[in-house]
């Protein structure tokens, strides 16, 4: 007999209740280094396995010094920083820093609050059909670790071509940022 399937409903339910902060939930408060990763992490809960520590003062000063993220105001951190971290955080996994720095560049200053919304709102789109996914799979074959490794490979090659499709949309923002301005 085939061990017990884990029990996916804790994550499943975090990741349909816990959705980031749109523009507006963002605190107003200057932030320091250490409560910005306090922040980060609650923000990110959904996205964290067990042995992933989480974002560091390390890799928040490395997006600043890398220009992903706007130097803080006097070591205190705003909403604008929250939102890029969170944008570099969710999308990290999946994009190279070069595809997120150009994907930012993209975005005027004054349309940052419509594009971190609009993050917000395709998470939650994903998380919602991951997780209706996932659970239909696992009311159908709760002893089945078979139907479960199929939905996993399923959801691996949906990520593996999405990721394709993406890194060929950022080759040619690039190809097309070099040749305004030159560079081959």
């Amino acid at each position: 007999m085939e061990p017990r399937l884990p029990d996916f409903t804790p994550w499943l339910d975090q990741m349909e209740h816990n959705h980031l902060a749109r523009w507006d939930q963002l605190p107003d408060l200057e932030l320091y280094m250490d409560q910005v990763i306090t922040y980060l992490d609650r923000q990110l809960i959904a996205f964290k396995q067990k042995e992933e520590k989480g974002i560091t003062s390390s890799m928040i000063n490395n997006y600043v010094k890398d220009g992903l993220v706007p130097r803080p105001k006097g070591k205190k951190y705003q909403k604008r920083h929250l939102a890029d971290l969170l944008t570099v955080c969710t999308l990290k996994p999946v994009l190279p820093i070069p595809d997120i720095a150009l994907l930012l560049k993209q975005v005027p200053e004054e349309k940052r609050p419509e594009f971190h919304d609009d993050l917000c709102d395709m998470l939650d789109d994903c998380f919602a059909q991951v997780s209706g996914q996932m659970r239909e799979s696992l009311q159908q074959e709760k002893e089945d670790s078979s139907h479960l490794m199929h939905v996993a490979l399923q959801l691996t090659i949906e990520a593996a071509t999405r990721r394709t499709a993406a890194q060929r949309i950022f080759a040619a923002l690039k190809e097309q940022e070099d040749k305004g301005t030159g560079k081959k």
